[in-house]
């Protein structure tokens, strides 16, 4: 029961696709008929000792806690060849691989749509994992390029392809221009490559 409580505050935190490895667990407290739920300390990190607060499903009863030394097999990318500093990676420049990984935060690692596209922050060797510091993430639109613009106007949809002046993630608001009047709008980033114009 807390070992499986574990394993999922574990995936909770660091994708449903990583095995989780739990070794030394030791428990303390009563442990009551309802599901447990575990909740990490904050901070915690693979390979570190962590303790965890076991919690009844809902999180209202506690039951006492946990620690364990946690790893991890986790699916990332690996650079394929040697990349410098600044490269902006493409599909060629990476591979899908899982093996464990023992050290590092509770945090899930960037998989191909977070990758391709970004530029990286240092140097990597063949076969270097690409970690979430290595890469400045790819922002759902970029300065200079060709978005697809939605406008509402009396219950009617109308779609441009107009020029991001700005750069952001969803919900961010940016500029937007029209190529052949050069008229500068304002709108919000609604996913990647659609900005919906605004008053």
């Amino acid at each position: 029961m807390t070992y499986d409580a574990i394993v999922d505050a574990v995936r909770l935190r660091m994708g449903a696709g990583v095995e989780v490895v739990v070794n030394d667990l030791v428990v303390t407290g009563t442990l009551g008929a309802d599901a447990v739920r575990a909740v990490p300390e904050p901070g915690a990190r693979l390979g570190a000792v962590v303790r965890f607060t076991l919690q009844s499903a809902d999180g209202k009863t506690p039951f006492g806690s946990a620690s364990a030394r946690i790893s991890a097999i986790v699916p990332h990318l690996h650079a394929v060849h040697l990349l410098d500093r600044g490269t902006d990676l493409t599909a060629e420049d990476v591979a899908a691989v899982a093996h464990v990984v023992t050290t590092g935060p509770l945090r899930p690692w960037p998989g191909a749509a977070a990758t391709i596209g970004s530029k990286l922050l240092q140097s990597l060797a063949a076969g270097a994992c690409v970690s979430r510091n290595a890469i400045q993430a790819r922002q759902a639109v970029r300065v200079g390029q060709d978005v697809t613009a939605i406008v509402h106007l009396d219950g009617v949809e109308a779609r441009a392809v107009m020029v991001a002046a700005g750069s952001g993630d969803a919900g961010a608001v940016i500029r937007v221009v029209n190529r052949h009047s050069r008229r500068a709008l304002k709108g919000r980033v609604v996913s990647p490559g659609i900005v919906e114009i605004i008053k």
